[in-house]
This record gives structure tokens, C-alpha cells and sequence, in this order.
């Protein structure tokens, strides 16, 4: 276990700062088990920093943090209204972040704007008050799949050499995260949003190509607010399915339709759909359709 922090001892890390790293360090791990604790949780200031699959900057150290060899990253970050760039995991680490009590940004996604970098499992844990998670994926040009959970996104290439390959085993795990915000490439996207988190506003924007997007079985599972934003093609669709009793409004204002009711927690929102389809399993379901 190597604990790095103003703080750090042989058997706690917290309340310092990582400001004190001065120079280059390289951490190389020697076991499938070792375990790396960054501690900036004393820190108060607005900060950034940069992860990549093997070095960590920024968070005020003059010098790095480069690491090879370790099973678990753990970074823990502090009050500030802190923005972090995670531009790739490694495939063997299971990296955490924990963030801490200010208004922060997590952005997911490399210098060149796609997410294949982060090729091991990905945590990142907000405040479950005011933090934002960002997923950039805007330079990818080919087909790609992905899939979204209540608790989860994987797919995107993510932990897979083909885009289109979903790794179970991959991906990120979020949790306590006000705004989720996925921005797709120009490719032939396939998309399936499972489930939303309660509390959080998930925007889904697909970018160009022919555009695929479905939304359920179990409508039940949509906790949060879905806005999915289509690249306003003719071949963008929109699949909402719901294996469970359901009745459903769909509504519309402006450019922007709704879907609520029944058998669904949260709301569907979406616009620049270029066909939208609902399916409902039970003979006693309702959709009423007030606009479209």
C-alpha cells in the first residue's frame, strides 16, 4: 500500500496535499495487488489536474506522478470547485476518484476527444449535491455502442479495440452526480440508456451519422431527467420500450418532446429525432398523445 499526501503515514492519507510533490515520481508496482492513495482532500482551492494511463499532473505539484504496474489508483480530491480531465485509465488498474465538497467538473475523454483510452475500470464518486460528469467522445467518426445504467456506462470502446464491443468488465461506475452529460461522434452510434440516477440530469447529445438510440425495457428505472439530443437526421431514431405497465404521455413544445406517465420515474426529453417509435407491452397500457 503507498500512501502519497502532505499527510500521508504508514497507516492513514488524509487532510493534506498532493502541492508537495516537487519533482518527478515514478511509482512501479511490483505485485497484482499493490495499491497507490493520492490525498489532496486538504486542499480548499480551486484546482485541475490531468490523468492519463500512466502519469498524473496538475492539483499545484511542479513535478508528476508516473505509475506502471498497480492494481488499484485511488484520488482523492478536496473542497475546491476542482476540474479534473481523465484522459485515459490503464488496463490493469482500477482507478477511483473521490471528489470532495465544492462545485466540480469531471471530464472523461483524451486531447483528441474520444474515450478509448480508458481501457480499465473507471469509478468516480461525486457529492451528490452539485458536481458534474462529462464524457467527450466528439472525435470519434466511426459506428460505436454504448450502454448506460442507473449506476454505469460501458461501451464506447472502452476497455475494447472495437468500439462497437461492449467490455462489461470496463467502463465507469459514477455515483452522487447532479449533471451526466455524454457527447457522441460522427459515426453510426447504437446508444441504450437502461436506467438514470435519482437526482441527476442526464443529456445524451449523439452527435452526426445515422443515430440509434432506445431508452428502457423498464421504464421504471429512469430515476433522473433523459434528454437525449439527436443530430436532426431523417435516419436519427428514437426507441422508447417499456416491458412493464405503462401509461404514457407524450407531450411536445417547440422543437422539444416529452414523454411521462405511469411506469416511468423520472421524464424522457428529446429533440432533433428523426423518427421516434414507443412500445408498450400490456393490452391495459394507455399512451395519450397531447403533441408531437
Amino acid at each position: 500500500f503507498i500512501r502519497i499526501g502532505s499527510n500521508a503515514t504508514s497507516s492513514s492519507d488524509t487532510g493534506g496535499v498532493l502541492a508537495t510533490i516537487g519533482a518527478a515520481l515514478t511509482i512501479v508496482g511490483t505485485t497484482d495487488s499493490e495499491t497507490v492513495e493520492l490525498d489532496d482532500t486538504g486542499d480548499s482551492l480551486n484546482a485541475s489536474g490531468t490523468l492519463t494511463a500512466s502519469a498524473l499532473t496538475g492539483f499545484g505539484m511542479a513535478g508528476s506522478i508516473q505509475y506502471t504496474g498497480i492494481a488499484n489508483l485511488e484520488i482523492n480530491l478536496g473542497n475546491g470547485q476542482d476540474s479534473f480531465n481523465i484522459q485515459g485509465t490503464a488496463a490493469a488498474t482500477s482507478t477511483q476518484v473521490t471528489l470532495g465538497t465544492g462545485a466540480s467538473t469531471v471530464t472523461v475523454g483524451g486531447a483528441g476527444g474520444t474515450v478509448q483510452a480508458v481501457a480499465g475500470l473507471l469509478q468516480v464518486q461525486g457529492d451528490n449535491s452539485n458536481d458534474t460528469l462529462m464524457l467527450d467522445d466528439t472525435a470519434a467518426t466511426g459506428a460505436t455502442t454504448g450502454i448506460l445504467t442507473a449506476n454505469r456506462l460501458t461501451g464506447l470502446g472502452m476497455g475494447s479495440a472495437d468500439p462497437t464491443v461492449v467490455n462489461d468488465a470496463a467502463g465507469i461506475l459514477y455515483n452522487g452526480f447532479s449533471n451526466l452529460g455524454m457527447m457522441l461522434g460522427s459515426g453510426a452510434d447504437i446508444f441504450t440508456v437502461e436506467g438514470t440516477a435519482n437526482g441527476t440530469t442526464t443529456v445524451l447529445a449523439t452527435g452526426g451519422g445515422a443515430d440509434s438510440v432506445t431508452v428502457g425495457t423498464d421504464l421504471s428505472q429512469l430515476d433522473g431527467s433523459l434528454f437525449v439530443a439527436e443530430g436532426g437526421n431523417s435516419t436519427d431514431s428514437l426507441l422508447v420500450q417499456s416491458d412493464h405497465a405503462s401509461d404514457l404521455t407524450l407531450s411536445a413544445q417547440g422543437s422539444v418532446g416529452k414523454i411521462t406517465g405511469t411506469g416511468i420515474n423520472g421524464q424522457i426529453l428529446y429533440g432533433g429525432v428523426g423518427a421516434l417509435t414507443i412500445t408498450q407491452n400490456s393490452t391495459n397500457d394507455k399512451l395519450e398523445i397531447q403533441g408531437t
